[in-house]
């Protein structure tokens, strides 16, 4: 009973990890004049000393984290790939198992490559993190409504990951949409490193 608490309080514990280290890192770099205060990337957040190294060490952490919340979930579904009603189960949960592991390596992109020393490898793992996270959640709902037809299987439950999983699909397209957009919009375009997170005024 221990152990299954315990497992069970590891993507809670990211969660609760993940918003902390944005918000300390938000005000950290607030503080130090590093980005506006009004509504700036998580990237921005991140990408200057010494913010940015906090930012790198909860999000390697965070990384961790994702990595057992994803092979635990695995673990938890993987006895009804044998079940003969569910003939392509097996194959959509390995897919998942390898999308969530590379979602936690998109993670750890995106902490140790700042958008200003590196932004290739920055966005490529941002692209990895939110692009392939949204396709992992919504396979997650795919296998949530197979086990749906299993006693103490909710679908209220699939119904709120179904949500969840299309909202996030939605604001993902949106700071896709707006990042472009954004990045005409910087003093120093992505030239100056020391000037790429300040904004012209409108």
């Amino acid at each position: 009973m221990a152990n299954e608490l315990s497992i069970q309080a590891i993507p809670l514990v990211l969660l609760i990890l993940t918003v902390v280290t944005f918000v300390v890192t938000y005000l950290w770099s607030v503080a130090n004049g590093h980005v506006s205060a009004v509504f700036p990337s998580i990237s921005d957040t991140g990408a200057f000393p010494p913010e940015s190294c906090l930012f790198a060490e909860m999000a390697n952490i965070a990384a961790v984290l994702m990595v057992l919340t994803v092979y635990f979930r695995y673990l938890l579904l993987r006895d009804f790939a044998f079940v003969d009603k569910l003939p392509k189960f097996n194959t959509l949960l390995r897919t998942n198992l390898i999308l969530g592991l590379l979602v936690a390596f998109g993670i750890s992109l995106v902490a140790n490559y700042q958008s200003v020393s590196v932004a290739s490898i920055h966005y490529t793992g941002a692209f990895i993190l939110f692009g392939l996270g949204a396709a992992y959640m919504i396979i997650d709902v795919l296998l949530s409504y197979h086990t749906a037809i299993f006693p103490n299987q909710s679908r209220a439950v699939c119904h709120v990951r179904a949500v969840i999983a299309g909202t996030v699909t939605v604001c993902i397209v949106i700071m896709i949409v707006a990042g472009v957009y954004s990045t005409e919009h910087r003093l120093g375009g992505l030239e100056d490193p020391e000037m790429r997170l300040v904004w012209r005024p409108q």
